[in-house]
Parts: C-alpha cells; structure tokens; sequence
C-alpha cells in the first residue's frame, strides 16, 4: 500500500517519495521511461492521473527498485500532471495502476502510447496538517426494536 500525505510541500516542504519495484516489470529498459500514474477514489470512483518522468528528477533508481517523486497539490488552483503533480480528493483509499508509457506528455491509460500495465494497488491519502480531519465514517445501528421474520415453505 501506498501513504500519501495531502498538499506534499507544505510545512516541511518534502514531496512524496515512494520506492516502486518496477525496474523488473519494464516493458521496454532504458533510460528515457515514464510512467502513467492512475488514481482513482475508491468511493467516487473519479480518476485523476499523472506521469512521472525519468528525465525530470521524478525518478530515481535504487538498487533493484525506483524511488518516485508524486506532490499532491490539493491546495493550488492548477498542477503539472506531466511533472509528477496531482490534486486528490478528498483524503481517504484510492486504487492505483501504473503504466508504462512511450509517451511523456499522455494522461490517457487507453493511447497507443502505453505499452502495459506494470503495477497495481491501494494507496491511502491522509490529510498533511491536523486541522483537517480524515474522512470518518459510523455504522448504522437499528434503533428499531421490532423483528421482522421470514418463513420459508
């Protein structure tokens, strides 16, 4: 599982860095890769999507895996999707997919630029600052004192 923290650069001013076993997946080796990033909310099921790209710093190679830069910016107007940016909303479980893609500037999972799916997952946002409380969620508790019974002939 993923943790992302929301609005990544504020306070200490660190994005999020994940490391990513995905050197063994590679569809195509080489240096001039990136990646399509997929997120989409487990509840609203909207997508949102990002690349992130060898030759800008978003990716680093350690050892056998790739450490990768994503900033959440839910606190700004517009992002750069191209450069590792993206807003999500609001804090809580996402799915994830990556793929690999020729393409540095594609945010569609179904171009021709995509060579394949290299990786699939959960990931989980939670808010940066205490003031903003994570999503919260109760169960529903019946009040209702009456049973209903079902026969079965």
């Amino acid at each position: 599982m993923i943790q992302l923290k929301q609005n990544s650069l504020l306070g200490a001013g660190y994005p999020n860095v994940i490391f990513l076993s995905l050197k063994d997946r590679e569809f195509t080796p080489g240096s001039n890769l990136s990646w399509l990033i997929v997120f989409t909310n487990d509840y609203s099921k909207v997508e949102k999507t990002c690349i992130i790209q060898n030759n800008e710093e978003g990716i680093a190679a350690v050892d056998d895996k790739y450490a990768v830069k994503i900033m959440e910016r839910s606190n700004l107007p517009t992002v750069d999707n191209t450069r590792g940016e993206i807003k999500l909303s609001p804090v809580g479980s996402f799915s994830y997919e990556i793929y690999q893609q020729d393409s540095i500037t594609n945010l569609d999972k179904t171009n021709a630029a995509v060579q394949g799916l290299v990786e699939r997952g959960k990931a989980y946002l939670s808010p940066n600052d205490v003031d903003t409380p994570e999503v919260q969620y109760t169960q529903y508790s019946d009040t209702d004192n009456d049973t209903n019974y079902i026969y079965v002939k």
